[in-house]
């Protein structure tokens, strides 16, 4: 099982053309503030952890034979150790990337405040934050619901519930195939922006 999000690096080399773009309408200072996110493992109540086990189970109508149940206990346990990794590697990619949008959002907010100030209609700007924003806040979303499945599969007995490991992992692909589609849909949205936020200000602004 292989478990990833992409890198920050196609938003990262986007960041410097998009900077491009707002200086030909003001001078402004870069902001760069330090923005940190913290997906913390709280204690879970076991009666918790079994209740969405067991409706995965349902969800996905786990049944396994005796081989496959044999096939569960061998390799579980290898299973839950990498799931443990790999929610550290997706909580620390998750916050670099919430890291980087919102350092921009917040460069593009300063720029809308002086064009303001002074009088220019900064709209697209505007509707651009908020769906930085909208973006963020799903791609935040995602990450809890992909953390707490990961809580879920590291904290079961995975050698006395066979039914309920199997149906909490395929839960776990599925949010995390959830969690790396909003993240791409974020990045494209930062990506497409000097053609379809800057490009079109930049003409209006030309007039």
């Amino acid at each position: 099982m292989v478990l990833f999000l992409d890198s920050n690096g196609p938003v990262l080399k986007w960041l410097p053309v998009i900077k491009s773009f707002l200086l030909v309408f003001i001078s402004v200072g870069v902001i760069l503030p330090i923005f940190s996110i913290g997906i913390a493992n709280a204690e879970i109540v076991n009666s918790d952890v079994n209740q969405r086990l067991n409706a995965y189970v349902s969800k996905y109508g786990v049944v396994l034979d005796e081989k496959a149940t044999s096939d569960v206990l061998q390799k579980c346990t290898t299973i839950q150790n990498q799931v443990t990794v790999l929610q550290a590697n997706s909580s620390v990619a998750v916050t670099k990337r919430l890291g980087t949008y919102s350092n921009l959002q917040k460069e593009i907010r300063a720029i809308e405040l002086r064009m303001m100030r002074q009088g220019v209609d900064a709209s697209e700007l505007d509707l651009f934050i908020g769906k930085i924003q909208e973006g963020q806040d799903r791609l935040t979303v995602a990450a809890d619901n992909f953390g707490t499945a990961a809580d879920d599969i590291r904290l079961i007995d995975c050698q006395k519930r066979p039914e309920q490991f199997k149906a909490g992992l395929n839960e776990l692909k599925s949010l995390h195939k959830q969690l790396v589609d909003t993240s791409a849909k974020l990045r494209i949205l930062i990506e497409k922006s000097p053609y379809t936020t800057f490009g079109p200000l930049k003409g209006r602004l030309s007039l």
